[in-house]
């Protein structure tokens, strides 16, 4: 663990590998976690050291713009709402205005939603954090050791709606993905009140059922 300065602020690499066919890749994003709480800080990050990502924290959202001012390198800023001075909505607001790409998640035991942005109500799991980066990241990118940056492999895969006569009901929604537990996730995002079946060039990877109403399947 190298450290960065600041009572709280450290940057950590992770080193669980994502499996792609037989290729071996580190999940290596990396991410800016923001928490006036050092246990909720220290819970986090071990959380997304064990996904894979280089972790950067900061104890406030003063601390966290003078991070995001000197590591060009820093994909994804994970925040909590509720801190003292700057709360997380205005660390959000001014941290995006500095960087228009980069991508925002909120954390809150207090407030109901992220006002615009995903959000995580505290206490949450590893894989509520997991699955909520795998939504917020659309377009999968490796950053190296050296700030260089190279595209995932992607995979595309079909998402069906199923009639309730076991058909295909329409064309197929293409998307590109970078492993199966992306897609699933995506597609239980969609939601439609039919079940869904997911396809690969090859197999079916997943039929998941339906859910009461529709929200983002156009």
């Amino acid at each position: 663990m190298a450290e960065t300065g600041g009572d709280c602020a450290r940057t950590r690499r992770g080193s669980d590998p994502l499996t792609i066919g037989r290729t071996e890749l580190p999940l290596a994003r990396a991410v800016l976690v923001v928490d006036d709480d050092p246990q909720v800080l220290d819970v986090t990050a071990w959380m997304l050291e064990d996904l894979g990502c280089e972790v950067i924290t900061a104890p406030s959202g003063k601390d966290a713009l003078e991070k995001l001012s000197t590591l060009p390198h820093i994909e994804i800023l994970i925040t909590d709402v509720n801190m003292p001075d700057m709360d997380g909505y205005q660390l959000a607001d001014a941290a995006t205005q500095m960087r228009d790409r980069l991508k925002v998640i909120m954390l809150s035991g207090q407030e109901v939603d992220g006002c615009g942005y995903p959000f995580i109500r505290k206490p949450f799991l590893r894989e509520d954090l997991k699955a909520t980066m795998a939504l917020t990241t659309d377009e999968p990118l490796l950053t190296l050791k050296d700030g260089q940056r190279m595209r995932w492999p992607t995979t595309k895969y079909r998402v069906y709606m199923i009639g309730r006569d076991g058909r295909f009901l329409g064309p197929a929604k293409e998307l590109e993905c970078a492993d199966d537990e992306e897609i699933v996730a995506k597609a239980m995002r969609m939601g439609s009140s039919l079940d869904l079946e997911i396809w690969d060039d090859t197999r079916l990877v997943a039929r998941l059922p339906g859910t009461p109403a529709p929200r983002e399947w156009e």
